[in-house]
């Protein structure tokens, strides 16, 4: 093809896990921890990309099999329960777990395991939940057929989401989030995030980067420009560390440079001027005075958690980036969100109104001629 292809004889020899605490920078040939390694650790890396590793254990094996006929048989994959597949709906008062699909046998179904108590679902609420699950992974595979019509995909989009909204932290809900932003951009980053917390804790990775690079334009094009400030310097605080860099300053003002290059939504005019504007005493150099490297990271995130949930950063500097994601506040009458149903059913009622409106004056003018004559 033209193109170099370098091999790392060293670097080439790490082995995959699903949850890596390294990463391969291929530009420097270097090796950089994601999260806290402990002397006697095994340095891995993953040889996914970051989006797959929030697929489901049977769909993730079924790639290293295909590409690198290997059956992984790291921590992720060998554990009982499936950290993927996760259920709300614990039944045992006051509490908020997950409910995780864990395996008993080759061929009968899965249990449901909290994962905060412990209990188990009932045989009826697994059935059901299950049956859920597998119908949502159905219409999701069917809309990422590329020969769908547009008015089928949103249908099976809408379907899927269905489920999605009830269990947000499943593979099925960041799947739906992460590919089509589905059904808005704005919640479509937050359950993006709020996966990777649940799922990979505290890793640093551009997956996460990013959404909360688009996350901060989509608040600031809303008016909220503290959010969205806190969640850029939490964004460039971890790619500093994820690029070797000492300052995130540095990050920022890259990104503000190459900014056309990046934005997902050009419809919005947040830059890093435009959310800096909001705070005059924002440096957006972040100054010799602001933290640098891990600190850097650590400061960042807990600013982006003041703003969202007031819920501090504890522990190492890196362990600190799984900060909250700041939700926006509920209905002042105390109702609850919902979906935006209308906007991706209604397609075809638009065009039948906009047709109506164009038919509507034709056909009055012909009756107002007939009766002249």
């Amino acid at each position: 093809s033209g193109a170099d292809e370098v091999v790392f004889a060293t670097l080439s020899r790490a082995n995959h896990d699903c949850a890596p605490n390294c990463m391969v920078d291929g530009d420097e040939g270097t090796l950089r921890t994601i999260r806290d390694v402990v002397h006697g650790d095994q340095l891995t890396i993953s040889y996914l990309d970051e989006a797959s590793l929030l697929l489901a254990r049977d769909a993730r094996r079924a790639l290293f099999q295909e590409r690198w006929e290997f059956l992984c048989g790291c921590g992720r994959c060998t554990a009982t329960a499936d950290d993927t597949r996760r259920f709300s709906g614990c039944n045992t008062a006051g509490c908020t777990g997950d409910l995780l699909a864990e395996e008993t046998g080759p061929s009968s179904p899965p249990h449901l395991r909290c994962s905060s108590c412990g209990s188990l679902a009932s045989a009826q609420d697994c059935q059901r939940l299950l049956d859920a699950e597998a119908a949502a992974a159905a219409q999701l595979s069917k809309a990422q057929d590329g020969d769908q019509e547009e008015e089928d995909q949103g249908q099976q989009l809408m379907r899927c989401y269905m489920f999605a909204s009830k269990h947000p932290r499943h593979t099925v809900a960041l799947e739906l989030a992460n590919i089509f932003a589905f059904p808005d951009a704005l919640p479509a980053k937050r359950t993006l995030l709020a996966g990777l917390e649940a799922i990979l804790g505290d890793v640093l990775c551009q997956l996460a980067i990013d959404a909360r690079r688009e996350l901060a334009e989509i608040l600031a094009g809303r008016g909220e420009k503290e959010d969205a400030r806190s969640i850029l310097e939490a964004a460039a605080a971890m790619a500093s560390v994820l690029d070797g860099r000492a300052d995130a300053g540095q990050v920022l003002d890259d990104w503000e440079a190459n900014r056309s290059s990046f934005s997902r939504h050009p419809v919005l005019p947040a830059t890093v001027a435009d959310i800096a504007a909001a705070t005059p005493d924002y440096d957006l150099g972040l100054g010799a005075a602001r933290p640098t490297g891990s600190a850097a990271v650590a400061a960042a995130v807990n600013g982006s958690a003041a703003a969202s949930a007031g819920g501090a950063a504890d522990g190492a500097a890196t362990a600190a980036v799984s900060a909250a994601v700041p939700t926006r506040p509920p209905p002042a009458d105390g109702s609850q969100d919902r979906p935006p149903i209308v906007a991706c059913l209604t397609l075809p009622y638009a065009l039948a109104v906009v047709a109506a409106a164009v038919a509507v004056p034709l056909l009055v003018r012909a009756v107002s001629a007939r009766r002249s004559l």
